[in-house]
């Protein structure tokens, strides 16, 4: 997992990639439907509190033993009135504890920093958590 740059003219970070793994012991088996989380925590932060959710994926369940692949993905992050400082992007997978896993390997930061220099000049968003996109498996590999 890693991302390519940060562009803080446009407050984008750009070429976000990053695989979601299932584990299980039967490739016949699959999780229930759970959602995929792309946060920003300030740096140094180890509170689950401090993260500021930029993007969300809803899976529709993942098949065990298998991987959902993202790629090239670009997060614009101006309508987030972020204060200025150091953040990290993280993902987190079954972020609302959709169904009971171990969860000492659903979260992790991406290497890599991100310096905001000033506060965004546009509203923050009324709740970027909402802006939710449905995952369907099938439309990667065309069953």
């Amino acid at each position: 997992m890693y991302f390519e740059s940060y562009d803080p003219a446009t407050k984008t970070i750009k070429g976000i990639y990053f695989m979601v793994l299932s584990d299980g012991d039967n490739s016949q088996d699959k999780t229930p439907e759970f959602k995929v989380k792309l946060y920003l925590i300030p740096a140094g932060s180890t509170s689950e509190s401090d993260a500021i959710i930029v993007k969300t994926y809803e899976l529709p369940g993942q098949y065990h033993m298998g991987s959902r692949e993202y790629k090239n993905v670009s997060l614009n992050l101006s309508a987030l009135g972020l204060a200025p400082g150091t953040y990290r992007l993280g993902v987190w997978v079954n972020a609302e504890k959709d169904f009971t896993e171990d969860e000492t390997d659903h979260a992790m930061l991406f290497k890599g920093e991100i310096v905001i220099k000033e506060s965004s000049t546009s509203e923050p968003a009324a709740n970027p958590s909402e802006e939710k996109k449905k995952e369907d498996p099938k439309d990667e590999w065309g069953w």
